[in-house]
């Protein structure tokens, strides 16, 4: 009986200490150092840090370092979840610096410590933002007249529209200009580049130099010697093209306070079935006439079409004291056939300014650097924002 006794103490002492053993090896957890993990967001520029680790931490670090300047972007040493962390943001990047090393050092309350990098970078623009070259223009004049354009919006502001009238009373946007069109403070758009300030009309003709040099066309040597017109035969050609890396052009004519004083006007008849369309109705039409209509889509501008368009104005002004065109007229069977008679009615100076808009616009939006891609049937349908839908 004894004897049976001490056999059931020592089991009973047996399974304790064999419970206390396998509960202490339960519970000491190998001594680890955290786990850090870092990774590009989905957004342009930003970072993702998740750090984790199987003791609680007690500090983490997060450092960036982009060219000569370094910042501490989180210093954590208190955390709502000890064992998991996560950091998210967009890196703010120095000016001319595109990669940042992003640097992350955690602690655990082992005192075991582990240290990440990884670079995070940013696209490299085509060119130095501060040049003045015609990128650096495109990215202005697509984003102010858009601006623009957007803020401003009221009828019976908008002067000199027909040849009959004074105000065009439809409830439209425009872009103010320095000429008929101050905006409701009594301002008017400008462009700043490389440090110039350029206004409505000089962003105007360097946007329409910029487009014929774009296309090969020796602007300044027509201008030298009078000799360009609509048709391609009377062109110098540059050889190569301009590319979007070519400098600004200057201003030639004396466009800075002399726009046309009706800017605006498309009067007369399309050229389909002789109906006059009023001003800013939209009489520009692409496609067929049929039975006194015009079938295709209503107004869109083509490469042909702006081509033609910017060359006469370009040489318009030479003989007229250098001021902005009024428009460019397609309702003769002439000028028709100059852009393959698939545009018909007349366009006014302000729509094409949309028209150049929508063409830096799409350079920029395909990362083209050049026009070689860029041929002439190439539809933009832009020149329906010549009205009050806003351009999102």
């Amino acid at each position: 009986m004894k004897t049976f006794k001490y056999f059931l103490l020592a089991s009973i002492f047996g399974a304790a200490m064999l419970t206390a053993c396998n509960k202490e090896g339960k519970d000491d957890k190998p001594a680890t150092k955290p786990v850090i993990e870092i990774t590009a967001g989905e957004a342009e520029g930003s970072v993702v840090v998740k750090v984790t680790s199987d003791w609680d931490l007690t500090s983490v670090k997060i450092t960036q370092k982009a060219g000569a300047e370094t910042k501490v972007l989180a210093d954590e040493t208190s955390f709502k979840d000890p064992k998991n962390y996560e950091y998210s943001a967009t890196l703010e990047f120095p000016a001319k610096v595109y990669v940042a090393n992003v640097s992350v050092d955690a602690t655990n309350v082992k005192n075991l410590s582990n240290t990440q990098s990884k670079d995070i970078s940013i696209p490299e623009p085509a060119v130095d933002p501060d040049a003045p070259v015609l990128y650096n223009f495109a990215k202005e004049f697509v984003s102010v007249s858009r601006k623009a354009w957007n803020e401003n919006h009221a009828a019976g502001k908008i002067k000199q529209h027909t040849e009959s009238t004074g105000l065009i009373t439809d409830d439209v946007h425009y872009i103010p200009d320095v000429t008929s069109d101050p905006d409701a403070s009594g301002l008017w758009t400008t462009y700043t580049v490389a440090g110039k300030t350029y206004s409505t009309a000089e962003a105007y003709e360097i946007a329409t130099i910029g487009f014929l040099q774009l296309f090969g066309y020796d602007t300044e040597y027509a201008l030298a010697n009078k000799t360009g017109s609509s048709d391609d035969a009377t062109w110098h050609k540059l050889a190569p093209a301009a590319t979007l890396s070519t400098q600004i052009p200057a201003p030639k004519h004396d466009y800075t306070w002399s726009w046309g004083s009706m800017p605006y006007n498309e009067s007369g008849s399309t050229g389909v079935g002789g109906t006059p369309i009023d001003a800013n109705g939209g009489p520009l039409r692409y496609g067929v006439p049929a039975d006194g209509t015009v079938g295709g889509q209503a107004n869109c501008a083509t490469i042909l079409l702006m081509k033609n368009y910017a060359k006469r104005h370009y040489s318009w002004s030479w003989n007229h004291e250098g001021v902005v065109s009024n428009m460019c007229g397609y309702t003769d069977s002439s000028r028709q056939n100059e852009v393959a008679n698939k545009f018909f009615g007349t366009c006014c100076t302000k729509r094409f300014f949309l028209m150049l808009v929508s063409f830096y616009e799409y350079m920029l939006d395909n990362n083209l650097m050049d026009t070689s891609s860029m041929k002439d049937d190439l539809v933009f349908n832009n020149t329906a924002l010549f009205g009050n839908a806003k351009w999102d």
